[in-house]
C-alpha cells in the first residue's frame, strides 16, 4: 500500500510540475551482430524487442517497459549454456534532468555471473539481478548534452567468495557484492540526422559481474548511429565498439556456451545493428 501511495505521489508531482504531459509509447526491435553489454560480449547474433509506454512532459516523463535479447546460435534454454535468452523489466522516471531508473533482469537458465557455489544454484534468485540506477542529464537544462548515472544491483544473483588453492568456490564465504556501474557520457547530434554517444565507465569496488578486483575503468565507448524517418516508423543503423581497459590486464577466459568452449571476449568488442521503431 505504501509503495502504491508512493507511485501516485510522484506521478501527481509529474504532473503538476509542467502544464502538458502527454500519452507516449515506443515499439520495435534490433538486430545486432552481436550482444554487447556495457562493453562485455554476452552473445552472437541476436533479436531484441523493446517495447515501452508512459507519459512525456517537456522536462518530466514515467515510463515502464520490457526488452529482451534471443541469439541465434547461444539461445539454449536450459542450464548448460552460457549465453541464455534474457528479459528485463525496466521502469524510468525523470524529472528536470534527475533520472531513477529500476531494471530487474531475468536469464532463462542458471545465473550468467560467477561465484557459482551449491547455495547460489540452489537460490530461486541464481537467474535474475535487480539494479536500481541514478544519474543526472545535464543536457535537460543546461543545454549541454552530458549525463552522469550510477547503478548498483540490490537483490538477485550479485555474489562474491572466497576461492581455495584449486580456483573452486568455497561454499559460506559468498555474500553480497553490491555490483556497481558509473558511466559519464556525452551526447552529440551531427549532421544527416546521426547521432554520437562516447562514454567512459567504472566499476569501483571487487565483484563479480564486472570481474574487476578493485576500482577500475571497465569500459571506454562510443556509439555512431544513422536515423532514417518515415511515416509510420523509423529505421537506424548503428555501429559501436568498446575497450575493456581492465580486461586488457586479465587472461580471456573460456565459458561453457551451446554445449561448446567459446571465448567470453572482456577486451576490445564491436557490434553492427539494424533497428525498426514505430
Amino acid at each position: 500500500m505504501k509503495r502504491n501511495l508512493l507511485l501516485v505521489a510522484i506521478l501527481a508531482i509529474a504532473l503538476t510540475a509542467q502544464a502538458k504531459v502527454e500519452f507516449a509509447y515506443e515499439a520495435g526491435a534490433e538486430l545486432v551482430s552481436a550482444y554487447l553489454w556495457r562493453g562485455q560480449y554476452n552473445g552472437g547474433l541476436s533479436l531484441q524487442p523493446n517495447v515501452t509506454i508512459g507519459f512525456e512532459g517537456e522536462h518530466t516523463s514515467l515510463q515502464v517497459g520490457a526488452w529482451g535479447s534471443i541469439g541465434a546460435s547461444d539461445w539454449c534454454f536450459n542450464s548448460d549454456t552460457y549465453f541464455n535468452p534474457e528479459v528485463d523489466i525496466t521502469a524510468s522516471f525523470s524529472c528536470f534532468g534527475v533520472t531513477l531508473d529500476f531494471a530487474h533482469l531475468y536469464f532463462f537458465g542458471n545465473s550468467p555471473f560467477f561465484c557459482w557455489t551449491e547455495k547460489e544454484l540452489l537460490n530461486e534468485n541464481a537467474s535474475s539481478q535487480t539494479e536500481l540506477m541514478l544519474g543526472y542529464n545535464f543536457g535537460d537544462m543546461l543545454d549541454f548534452p552530458l549525463y552522469f548515472k550510477w547503478g548498483t544491483v540490490v537483490a538477485g544473483s550479485d555474489f562474491i567468495c572466497d576461492y581455495d588453492d584449486n580456483g573452486d568456490a568455497i561454499v559460506g564465504t559468498e555474500r553480497r557484492a553490491w555490483s556497481s556501474y558509473m558511466e559519464i557520457g556525452y551526447d552529440a547530434e551531427l549532421p544527416f540526422d546521426m547521432t554520437l554517444n562516447a562514454h567512459v565507465a567504472m566499476s569501483p569496488w571487487r565483484n563479480e559481474t564486472y570481474y574487476n578486483e578493485k576500482f577500475a575503468v571497465i569500459n571506454i565507448g562510443a556509439r555512431l548511429e544513422k536515423s532514417f524517418e518515415f511515416d509510420h516508423c523509423s529505421l537506424s543503423v548503428f555501429a559501436e565498439g568498446s575497450i575493456n581497459p581492465d580486461g586488457l590486464n586479465r587472461h580471456t577466459a573460456y565459458i561453457p556456451s551451446a554445449g561448446e568452449e567459446k571465448v567470453y571476449k572482456q577486451k576490445l568488442n564491436g557490434v553492427l545493428g539494424l533497428g525498426i521503431w514505430f
